[in-house]
């Protein structure tokens, strides 16, 4: 077994497919619950993994998919422009977002959406 990288790492090393770690959210949330502070669409989520902004508008009287803080969103349109987020609130976004939730406790989401927000994976996965 090789030196461990971090100290308060104590756990075995565990290899798992994507889908068995994660989980396509399917909530959904009214819009009039939403602010234009957590409400995310294509349009306000950052390419080249750099966040998200402020949306301009939010679609009235409907419902749209919801995420939670620790959630990873990433935009299922045009996806060599790497709009990944990790929401840092809740919310709700449009269906052109996926919402990936972590399924399994004992898996970490900062270390998903490490795997997610990167070159390699984006290549991979959207050839």
């Amino acid at each position: 077994m090789p030196p461990l990288r971090f100290p308060e790492f104590t756990e075995p090393w565990e290899t798992a497919k994507l889908g068995e770690v994660v989980e396509f959210c399917n909530e959904r949330i009214s819009t009039s619950e939403l602010s234009i502070d957590n409400y995310v669409s294509t349009e306000n989520l950052l390419q080249d993994f750099q966040g998200v902004l402020p949306a301009n508008s939010i679609p009235a009287d409907t419902n749209v998919i919801s995420y939670k803080e620790g959630d990873i969103l990433i935009s299922n349109i045009r996806p060599y422009l790497r709009k990944v987020w990790k929401a840092d609130n809740r919310g709700g976004c449009s269906t052109d977002v996926f919402v990936l939730r972590t399924k399994k406790s004992n898996c970490n989401s900062s270390f998903i959406n490490y795997q997610i927000a990167n070159d390699r994976f984006i290549t991979y996965d959207f050839p």
